[in-house]
C-alpha cells in the first residue's frame, strides 16, 4: 500500500495517511481526518507498506468503512489502521489556520506562565487544531514536571 508521509508541525513525527487515489507531491497542503478532528497537514514523503503494517477498515453495512481494525486478533494488533487524506487543502482551509505570530503570542504566553510557577521546562513550540479547539505546546525538561497549574492557567486564557 502505497502512504503520503503527513507532518502537522516541525517539531513532530509525520504520520503515515492512504493517498485515496489523490495524485499528491512531496510539500502539498492536505486535509486529513485524525482520532482527534481534521487537521491540515504537509506531505513530507511517501513509502510503501507491506499488509503486514496496517489495518484496512473493513466496510459496514452501508459500503463505508468502519473506524475498527479488522485484525484476527484485535487485543493483540500491533498495525495501525491508515486514514485516508480527505483533500488537497483549499485556499479557505489555509485561511483558518492559525498564523506565526499567533503561535509566537501562544509560546511567550506559555513561557510566561510557566516562568510565574517557577516550572524548569523549555516551550518549543505551539500548535492550534484546525477547528480551533485545541492548543498543544510541546516542551523539553530534565525531569517531571508538576505542570496543573499551567494547565488551569493556559485553558482559562486560551478557552
Amino acid at each position: 500500500m502505497r502512504v503520503a508521509q503527513v507532518q502537522f508541525v516541525s517539531w513532530d513525527k509525520a504520520y503515515n495517511f492512504d493517498l485515496n487515489g489523490l495524485n499528491l507531491s512531496k510539500g502539498d497542503k492536505v486535509a486529513v481526518k485524525t482520532d482527534l478532528g481534521v487537521e491540515i497537514g504537509i506531505i513530507t514523503g511517501f513509502s510503501d507498506l507491506s499488509d503486514d503494517n496496517h489495518c484496512s477498515p473493513a466496510e459496514n453495512s452501508e459500503g463505508g468503512a468502519k473506524a475498527e481494525c479488522e485484525c484476527p486478533s484485535k487485543k493483540n494488533c500491533r498495525r495501525r489502521e491508515i486514514k485516508p487524506i480527505l483533500r488537497k487543502a483549499t485556499l479557505i482551509d489555509l485561511e483558518k489556520i492559525f498564523s506565526v505570530d499567533e503561535n509566537k503570542k501562544a509560546v511567550d504566553y506559555c513561557r510566561k506562565v510557566a516562568n510565574k510557577f517557577e516550572l524548569e521546562m523549555k516551550i518549543i513550540g505551539a500548535h492550534f487544531s484546525f477547528d480551533g479547539a485545541r492548543v498543544t505546546f510541546a516542551f523539553i525538561a530534565d525531569g517531571r514536571i508538576d505542570f496543573g497549574d499551567l494547565v488551569k492557567d493556559l485553558t482559562h486564557h486560551f478557552y
